[in-house]
């Protein structure tokens, strides 16, 4: 074809007196087709199919021509927003049928605030748009440039950016915004400020738990009015004895217990004799689980009133037998004798004694106490008739496997436990987890996002804490198992894991941070007294280890490399990623100082206006991303990012 036919083509694909019929003709050539789609003249049939395809170029301009079908251009609004916007039959088609405004309301909320992200957007979009099912929608179109005006101080962005995180304010969707640290790096300080100040007693509960809060915050949010808050201080890792010493008066019970629980091993052992004496039932209920207790204190505290501070007193390690026959004799409650039936200290009379108790939760601890005698086991098998949920299954010691070889009656029992510990969880084992791999190695595995990697990645030793953290929220509970047995993981994230009112459901998971000698040792203690058979052995066994050292002593991890960090990071913000809600963990992630360039221009593209407004407000934002932002539609965003760019 010559160059003088070819134009000829050309200038007919692109005029608006060619005929459809000759139109559709002249589409079948591929290089004619970008200019048969932007032709008004162009059928709507032939539009359509011209949206189905993979070309972006046409398909550009089939979402601004103006003879397209509403539901053609609808569908292509949130890939080709600007053309969207610019299609000049839009309005007209809204006259003629304004059921289409109402399905501008019902369309997802990502399309949408695709199209918000635009700067000229028209009035009648505003209003729709403003009507909205998603809260992130209305938000969004309320602070557009085109409804609300250029944003003229930066204090009307911070009051945005608070009312931003309401609706998502509670502490398991924000599990990662309260355990996941990267020393040395922490958040940007004005972002900690900002939420330490929240309207929300739950956000500012998250910032008071952080590891990296700093003291002067510390010192701030303890005298919080909201009991909540000064109970998320009272869980920071690290307490100076002096914030320690004013939450351990505090008026609210909650704040009491959970200040004792997670100081308690590291209180001096006066501290926690004056604990033993206090008024309070908790606190001398978590003070009767320390090891190092005077017997004295103990013997005390066994005839304490209070139902829970018995109960604590016989699962604690220390307790000697006097002490558990003082408390067994005439004990109604079947949580205590529970308790004492699985104490090492446990007398064989008293738990011949106890085989014959009317909870079966009772005898199951009897039959896997390791000194119960072969008369104590028969009772149990006769009474119980091999009942799985009396027996269940727990570690076989030696003795009880000589038992189970000679008794005719436990055939089946062996079976049963034969046949769970063929099909019960191992965890991942391959090269990856024996392999001596680096931090960096480990890292760059774990973003690949496979399974069965990453359960490896999981069970390695070598696996850095910070990548721990992330894969026990992850989604495999495969995963978070081998995670919570790591002795990498954080002790803050095992202590969220463990304590009650957190606690997974899961007997293994939870087995594993009993067992973990990274959990601290009155985390494996509550974790004696739990429903679940398995964790409740492991966790007594583990406390009896734990209590001949006072404290777990976990050797600190080797500082990161600066890219190191950046990886995990990414990893952090991809696992965090919420398509159009304003999600507290991504914000923080988002300000960690080191964040690069290459990064931060991805994350320019969120729908989320937040998330702009803090990469238009990250010193490490290059030219051309603050360039992108300072037409942005939001009215914070483009501020920020015109500020910066005059710095």
């Amino acid at each position: 074809m010559s160059d003088a036919t070819f134009e000829r083509l050309r200038a007919e694909a692109a005029d608006p007196e060619t005929s459809p019929a000759r139109l559709e003709d002249l589409a079948r050539d591929p290089q004619l087709a970008s200019l048969v789609a932007a032709n008004p003249a162009a059928s709507a049939d032939l539009l359509r199919l011209f949206a189905l395809g993979n070309d972006q170029e046409i398909r550009v301009a089939v979402a601004a021509n103006p003879n397209a079908h509403w539901d053609t251009i609808l569908g292509l609004a949130g890939a080709f927003p600007e053309s969207f916007i610019a299609n000049p039959a839009i309005p007209l088609l809204l006259v003629e049928d304004p059921s289409r405004v109402t399905q501008l309301t019902n369309v997802s909320a990502e399309v949408v605030l695709t199209l918000l992200r635009v700067e000229s957007v028209p009035d009648w979009l505003i209003a729709a748009l403003s009507q909205h099912r998603s809260q992130s929608v209305r938000e969004a179109a309320t602070y557009h440039i085109c409804a609300a005006g250029e944003a003229v101080d930066e204090q009307s962005a911070l009051h945005a950016l608070r009312s931003a995180f309401l609706g998502n304010d509670h502490i398991g969707s924000n599990y990662f915004a309260m355990l996941f640290v990267l020393p040395p790096d922490r958040p940007a300080d004005w972002l900690i400020d900002l939420l330490a100040r929240h309207t929300s007693p739950s956000i500012r509960q998250i910032i008071a738990s952080r590891a990296d809060t700093t003291q002067p915050l510390l010192e701030h949010l303890l005298v919080d009015q909201d009991p909540i808050v000064r109970k998320g201080v009272a869980l920071h890792p690290d307490l100076p004895l002096d914030v320690y010493t004013c939450l351990i008066g505090d008026t609210d019970a909650n704040v009491r217990q959970a200040a004792a629980r997670n100081m308690l091993m590291q209180l001096p052992i006066d501290l926690v004799e004056q604990l033993a004496r206090a008024s309070k039932a908790g606190l001398r209920r978590i003070a009767a689980l320390h090891p190092g207790l005077a017997p004295a204190t103990l013997e005390r505290l066994a005839g304490d009133d209070n139902i829970a501070v018995r109960r604590c007193v016989a699962l604690n390690p220390s307790t000697s037998l006097a002490m558990l026959e003082k408390i067994m004799d005439g004990e109604t409650t079947w949580a205590v004798r529970l308790a004492i039936a699985g104490h090492h200290n446990t007398s064989v009379a008293l738990l011949e004694q106890l085989a014959t108790d009317a909870q079966w939760a009772v005898r199951h601890d009897v039959f896997w106490n390791p000194h119960a005698s072969n008369e104590a086991l028969n009772t149990i098998l006769t009474k119980d008739k091999l009942d799985h949920h009396v027996v269940g299954f727990g570690p076989i010691s030696e003795r009880l496997t000589a038992f189970l070889s000679q008794n005719v009656r436990a055939n089946k029992l062996r079976r049963m436990i034969r046949k769970s510990n063929n099909s019960s969880y191992q965890p991942a084992r391959s090269a990856l987890a024996d392999k001596n791999l680096s931090a960096e190695e480990i890292i760059a595995l774990a973003q690949q996002g496979d399974v069965v990697v990453r359960r490896a990645i999981a069970a390695n030793p070598r696996t850095p804490a910070a990548l721990l953290t992330l894969l026990t929220r992850g989604g495999d509970i495969y995963v978070a198992r081998d995670a919570a047995g790591n002795p990498n993981t954080p002790p803050s994230v095992l202590t969220y894991l463990g304590v009650p009112n957190h606690m997974s459901e899961n007997g293994w998971i939870l087995s594993n941070i009993a067992q973990n000698p990274a959990t601290p040792y009155i985390v494996s203690a509550l974790l004696s007294d739990v429903s679940d058979h398995r964790a409740r052995y492991a966790a007594r066994v583990a406390c009896s280890s734990k209590a001949a050292q006072f404290t777990t002593s976990i050797s600190s991890e080797p500082e990161l490399s600066v890219e190191n960090r950046r990886r995990l990071l990414s990893l952090f913000l991809a696992l965090s990623q919420s398509p159009v809600e304003t999600s507290l963990s991504r914000m923080l992630g988002l300000s960690y100082p080191v964040l690069t360039a290459d990064v931060l221009a991805k994350e320019a593209q969120s729908l989320a206006w937040p998330g702009r407004y803090i990469v238009a407000r990250h010193p490490n934002a290059d030219q051309a991303t603050l360039e992108r932002l300072a037409h942005d539609g939001n009215r914070f965003v483009r501020a920020m990012a015109q500020e910066r760019l005059r710095m």
